[in-house]
């Protein structure tokens, strides 16, 4: 009986060595999880880092992408509204142009009629001149003649007023924005 105890004992012995060892087993495999589950966890948090990262990059793209093209929204309404200024001042210069063309066409008319007019006085030089000023009316009709100058006679200086007045009414304005009330020019008679 002895003996069997002895033995139920190494038995014994040998099951709790055996239930250690595989306490230690189960020991280094339950560390072996841990340490996964650790890996595990400390991947996932870099893997949440890298998604806000690039979500962060996705969005500075975006924006950058949005603000260059604002910018370029903007550059070109600047350039579009540059060029309506460059063409509306190029319009304005050539009707500017065009109504002085039609002004001075206008003053020439007017010389004509006053020209056609004009009777030579006796004493008349052909240097004679005067600088005239009338004043008129939207139809034509002179209201007011002075000189302004006169290098000639008396009897020159009076046949300019007096012609003027005989050409009333002067040849109306081509266009409304070329008419002006009062009126200067040079006139020189032509050699009859």
């Amino acid at each position: 009986e002895r003996e069997q105890l002895e033995q139920q004992r190494e038995e014994l012995s040998r099951e709790q060595e055996k239930l250690a060892q595989q306490r230690e087993q189960e020991r280094k495999q339950l560390e072996e999880l841990e340490q996964e589950q650790k890996q595990l966890a400390e991947a996932r948090e870099e893997e949440r880092k890298r998604l806000q990262e690039l979500e962060q990059q996705r969005r500075e793209a975006q924006e950058a992408e949005e603000a260059a093209e604002r910018e370029a929204a903007r550059k070109a309404q600047e350039e579009a509204e540059r060029k309506a200024r460059e063409q509306a001042a190029a319009a304005e210069e050539a009707r500017e142009e065009r109504l002085a063309e039609l002004l001075d066409q206008y003053k020439n008319s007017i010389k004509r009629r006053v020209q056609s007019n004009w009777r030579r006085p006796s004493g008349f030089s052909e240097g004679d001149r005067a600088e005239v000023q009338v004043t008129q009316i939207p139809s034509g009709d002179v209201t007011d003649v002075r000189l302004l100058s006169c290098s000639g006679s008396s009897a020159f200086c009076d046949s300019v007023v007096s012609a003027v007045n005989r050409a009333s009414p002067l040849p109306t304005a081509p266009e409304p924005e070329v008419f002006e009330r009062v009126l200067q020019f040079n006139f020189r008679p032509e050699a009859s």
